[in-house]
């Protein structure tokens, strides 16, 4: 192997690691391009473990009256980055906080991995932001590789009816009725569930779409 390549290590969240080897093209900036004969073994072990992960869609969550009515954002990517350990602090501010805190143990150790996910649901809209990656330190060096996806739902909103009497009074006579109306309700716990369930689904979709889109 050419002296400019260096041992990139990949390891699936709590699974199997990938060995692969990645060489310095020599772009300005510094960017390292994965052989095309690494790929195919990456793109196989990534498989597996999401293919492990992956988690049915459940019912009656993602339709026009159901929970979820749309996916309003749906950003997916890959990504491979090496930098000098000196660089660590400023190379890691674009990540949530655990997973920065997962790459500077790099400065004490070799190998660490990481997944990360967040969501917020609120009363229109909820947001799923995902990582899972890992990095090696070698001679220095450090090589992050990290898939990650983030997703935006449109939500159907949901309402409570309530009623109330009304009374309108003429001159001897009192005639009354009752109106009704409807108020947002929020979402009740096993709504939440289902929203929560339904995006981690899509996550795993996601990561599989990526992995499926490398090349080898």
């Amino acid at each position: 192997m050419a002296s400019n390549c260096k041992q990139l290590f990949f390891l699936a969240v709590l699974a199997v690691g990938i060995s692969a080897a990645v060489c310095d093209m020599g772009s300005e900036d510094g960017v390292m391009a994965m052989p095309f004969s690494t790929v195919a073994t990456v793109r196989n072990q990534l498989l597996n473990y999401v293919n492990a992960r992956q988690i049915s869609a459940p019912a009656n969550v993602f339709c026009s009256n159901c929970l979820i009515r749309a996916w309003s954002r749906r950003n997916k990517s890959n990504r491979m980055i090496s930098f000098h350990i000196n660089n660590l602090n400023s190379a890691i501010q674009p990540y949530p906080k655990v997973v920065q805190d997962k790459l500077r143990a790099l400065a004490f150790a070799a190998t660490t991995s990481f997944e990360n996910f967040n969501v917020e649901i609120q009363n229109s809209y909820a947001v799923k932001t995902a990582y899972i990656g890992a990095a090696r330190k070698v001679n220095n060096i450090v090589d992050v590789a990290i898939l990650d996806v983030d997703i935006a739902a449109s939500l159907v909103q949901k309402y409570i009816t309530l009623s109330r009497r009304e009374c309108k009074k003429t001159l001897f006579w009192k005639k009354c009725k009752t109106v009704y109306w409807n108020e947002p309700r929020g979402y009740y716990a096993n709504e939440i569930n289902g929203m929560v369930t339904m995006l981690q689904h899509e996550a795993f979709k996601m990561f599989k779409e990526i992995v499926m889109s490398m090349s080898g």
